[in-house]
């Protein structure tokens, strides 16, 4: 009897030991379990994050392109400060360089010299301007029609002469030389043909408005332009 007793006692403290240590590890278990699923839940919150921060700039951002123009004007008008008519063609060259802001917006730069010939005897209105741009387009299959508007400033140099040679050494005394600065407000339509991803032809017209002196420059007119510009 008594050796059952102590059997029964042994027993029961080999079940206490078990429960004891049991009682140990199973929290600490929970616990790197909870540890785990912590870090879990954290990349997975992360992630996201990051490619949702990438997927926003690449909205923002669409691309940049840039190239060079040729461009042919017909002036009109008179110079007032001498009366002279100076109506007549000018061609010139020029580039600009845009940043694709969202789907339909870009903004940009753009500069241009163009000469008007006149009197046949080396007269000529010499006009170089630029800006920034800003333009609203519309990104279709093959082509990218826009609307836009250029700011920015420039000077026009005028030199006439009256009488004499362009081609002698002789001092000329009825000559006019002059140059002006202006504030410049250039709207412009224009469309891009996409040749390919990263090659594309380039059709603009415009009408420069050279301001001095709270007037309007004379003589202006409306330009067009052909170019190409590369794409990224």
């Amino acid at each position: 009897m008594k050796s059952l007793h102590t059997k029964n006692i042994k027993t029961y403290g080999q079940h206490l030991l078990i429960l004891a240590v049991l009682s140990f590890f199973i929290p600490l278990n929970v616990s790197a379990s909870g540890r785990e699923s912590g870090k879990e839940a954290q990349d997975t919150t992360i992630v996201p994050t990051k490619t949702k921060a990438k997927t926003s700039a690449r909205k923002i951002f669409n691309g940049y392109g840039g190239g060079m123009m040729l461009c042919g004007s017909y002036l009109f008008g008179t110079i007032p400060q001498v009366g002279y008519d100076a109506s007549g063609p000018a061609f010139g060259i020029g580039g600009q360089l845009r940043v694709g802001l969202g789907k339909h917006f870009r903004i940009g730069s753009e500069g241009y010299v163009t000469t008007a010939g006149r009197m046949k005897n080396g007269s000529y209105l010499r006009t170089g301007w630029g800006g920034v741009l800003g333009d609203f387009c519309w990104r279709l299959k093959k082509v990218i029609p826009y609307v836009g508007v250029t700011i920015g400033g420039g000077g026009r140099t005028t030199f006439l002469m009256y009488e004499g040679n362009k081609n002698d050494w002789e001092a000329e005394e009825k000559t006019i030389f002059n140059k002006q600065t202006f504030f410049a407000v250039t709207p412009f339509v224009g469309c891009e043909i996409i040749i390919s991803k990263a090659f594309h032809i380039n059709i603009k017209a415009d009408c420069l408005n050279a301001i001095s002196s709270g007037r309007l420059i004379s003589p202006t007119g409306p330009s067009l332009y052909v170019g190409f510009s590369f794409t990224h």
